[in-house]
């Protein structure tokens, strides 16, 4: 009576171990997929310590394995919500309010009236408050309501008229960095915007740089830093890439790439809303290090091939590190070639550096 179980258990062990061969089989066959492109790691680079900024570093052309993808994989910008949520003004802030604001429900170009005041914020040392008023200007013969950024120091209740916006502009995104530097944008009518620092203690403007509102303020994790990268918007425009920053350890803006590269550069305009015309750069984040001293972008040369075609022909693709310091900020080439196009791919932490053959494009394309 025992013989059909002894032969049931001798089936199912043999079942089991052909499943447990076949299984173990697939996993060691099918995890081994070949490379994208040659990499090798950021940080192996002696050239990130060793390297001035005129200096390139240029590596032997290879060629690809076939099939070998020709696009990097780069990290997106995080979007911040355009929807604003209508709170009243802390009663403990609204108590530090010059007696000329009134309390209202604010968020950013909240529709308000003479004497009112919004975006109210205490610096991280409890010294100043920042808030956003409405003053009358003459602006071409007639008399507007234009918005008017004032930091005042609480002890003494006196104030700063810090910035005047331009006729139907507004001011959006309000901000302290944890140094006490003031960090304002405002929006305008036709425009990425214009990002500002300023620094109370000084009563100086640290900085100025062009941003839209979805990336004006990338922070490392620490902080103690921010980039504004910005795309063009429509056609040919949209080829060009910018980036600036501010690092508040070293009190430093990000160098300027048309100098580092001693670039031609044209300007139109009055600054704070001046802009350079004939942009050569497509610039763009792949992302911040781990300890925040460390930004790695790509850069490619734009060629402007005129009104008739009206694009560019994009040139080879560097790579290159904003790194920071207490004392600056300063721009290192990590690979470039023209023969090559080099992207970042991995973490940004320690990113690898991957190239592939340079192939000529248009931008945009025909």
């Amino acid at each position: 009576m025992k013989k059909p179980y002894t032969i049931i258990g001798i089936l199912f062990i043999l079942f089991f171990s052909s499943w447990l061969f076949y299984s173990c089989k697939i996993e060691n066959g099918g995890s081994f997929t070949d490379s994208s492109a040659p990499t090798f790691s950021a940080s192996e680079l002696s050239v990130v310590q060793t390297m001035t900024v005129q200096k390139v570093q240029a590596f032997p052309i290879v060629t690809l394995p076939s099939g070998a993808p020709l696009s990097p994989t780069v990290s997106s910008h995080p979007s911040k919500t355009e929807t604003p949520r209508i709170t009243p003004i802390p009663f403990e802030v609204a108590a530090l309010l010059p007696t000329e604001c009134n309390q209202v429900l604010m968020y950013d170009n909240y529709p308000y009236v003479m004497n009112e005041c919004k975006l109210p914020m205490v610096s991280p040392d409890g010294k100043y408050l920042a808030y956003v008023t409405l003053v009358l200007q003459m602006v071409n013969e007639g008399v507007y309501s234009l918005e008017s950024v004032r930091v005042m120091e609480i002890k003494t209740g006196q104030y700063e008229e810090v910035h005047v916006v331009k006729l139907r502009n507004h001011i959006g995104l309000f901000e302290w960095s944890l140094s006490g530097k003031l960090i304002f944008w405002e929006s305008i009518t036709e425009g990425p915007g214009v990002l500002f620092v300023y620094d109370p203690v000084s009563t100086e403007m640290l900085t100025t740089m062009r941003a839209y509102w979805d990336t004006a303020i990338q922070w490392n994790l620490q902080k103690t830093a921010f980039y504004s990268a910005r795309s063009g918007g429509y056609g040919a425009d949209n080829c060009v890439g910018e980036l600036n920053g501010y690092d508040f350890q070293s009190n430093h803006p990000f160098p300027d790439l048309y100098e580092v590269f001693n670039a031609e550069k044209t300007k139109e305009g009055d600054p704070p809303y001046d802009y350079v015309v004939g942009d050569s750069f497509a610039i763009e984040p792949f992302g911040w290090s781990q300890d925040g001293e460390h930004l790695w972008v790509t850069v490619a040369f734009l060629d402007w091939q005129g009104e008739t075609k009206y694009g560019y022909l994009v040139g080879p693709r560097q790579v290159g590190v904003f790194e920071l310091s207490d004392t600056e900020v300063r721009y290192i080439t990590l690979a470039a070639d023209d023969h090559l196009d080099y992207f970042f791919e991995g973490s940004s932490t320690d990113p690898d550096i991957a190239f592939q053959i340079y192939q000529p494009r248009n931008c945009p394309p025909p």
